[in-house]
């Protein structure tokens, strides 16, 4: 009776022992690819670290340069002595006129519209719609107008809008 109770206790140890080496296995096999896994998300985690560090580096001297383009609606108040610096570099008369308004709202930009009236030599006219196209600020020039005066004096009008951020 000893020996069947032995043997009983043997066999299921042996059971046991089959069925938690099994567990064991499974159990290992899925610990190895949670690590696996694991060791990938921190990889993933370690680039996008890179990449958000780069794109900080990267991204502020571009967002230097459109707060240098595209200034606060504030930096504007002296917009028609600007217009009229570039017109005396050019000889010509100029007239500034403000025409309206259009709001930034959210992430859009606002914009002030214009209109210029000049007068002077032809080509010192075409020499400032030149310097007009690299004014300092985001402009937008929508229409120009070019004739002669009564006293037969070229003259050009320039409708456009000055682009501004909201802050």
């Amino acid at each position: 009776m000893h020996g069947s109770i032995s043997l009983a206790i043997i066999i299921t140890l042996s059971v046991g022992l089959v069925l938690f080496a099994g567990n064991i296995k499974l159990y290992g096999n899925e610990l190895s690819q949670s690590r696996e896994s694991l060791t990938l998300q921190t990889v993933s985690l370690e680039r996008l670290a890179q990449l958000q560090t780069q794109y900080n580096k990267k991204a502020k001297s571009y967002f230097d340069v459109l707060n240098n383009a595209i200034p606060k609606e504030e930096d504007l108040i002296n917009l028609s002595r600007d217009f009229q610096v570039l017109a005396t570099k050019e000889n010509i008369t100029n007239s500034f006129s403000f025409t309206g308004e259009n709001p930034a709202l959210g992430d859009s930009l606002g914009s002030i519209n214009f209109r210029l009236d000049t007068s002077g030599n032809l080509d010192n006219l075409f020499a400032f719609a030149k310097n007009l196209e690299n004014f300092r600020y985001l402009t937008r020039l929508d229409n120009f107008t070019i004739g002669r005066d009564q006293e037969k004096k070229s003259t050009m009008s320039v409708r456009g809008q000055v682009f501004f951020r909201s802050q």
